[in-house]
């Protein structure tokens, strides 16, 4: 499997000189909300609200669930989720982890699935027993 592209050191100074970023990671965002703005809402969809602090608590949780069960930094997790809040959850956690989060469309069937999951270099399936390389996951209506 090829190791994954990172961004380099120069390449966030340049981002960074032209106003396009800041040196704040997505996770030192959150953090930053759920210590400012602990109750503020940060998250809603149809069936579930939360607020900063409960979206940073449920991310760490989720995140060391993720490491428990052996999924390791740099390696991947597929999800099929719908666009709710649990999409976002799972992507801060895989953040917080240093795991890859890949999500496909709910529309993507077995044979789909089973390509994406191989073009990653992943193991195949829901099974956790042999510490796969991705975990997949899904979910959804």
């Amino acid at each position: 499997m090829a190791e994954p592209t990172r961004i380099t050191r120069e390449m966030i100074e340049t981002y960074v000189k032209r106003g396009l970023w800041d040196e704040r990671s997505i996770v030192d965002i959150l953090r930053q909300n759920a210590e400012e703005r602990p109750l503020h809402e940060a998250v809603v969809d149809s069936n579930r609200r939360l607020t900063w602090k409960e979206l940073d608590e449920v991310t760490e949780r989720v995140a060391a669930e993720l490491v428990r069960l052996g999924i390791e930094r740099d390696q991947a997790v597929v999800a099929q989720l719908p666009a709710q809040v649990e999409s976002l959850v799972l992507l801060l956690s895989c953040h917080k982890a240093g795991i890859i989060c890949c999500f496909a469309p709910l529309t993507f069937r077995h044979s789909e699935m089973k390509h994406v999951v191989g073009t990653i270099g992943a193991s195949q399936g829901d099974s956790l027993g042999s510490a796969p390389s991705a975990l997949f996951l899904r979910g959804g209506g």
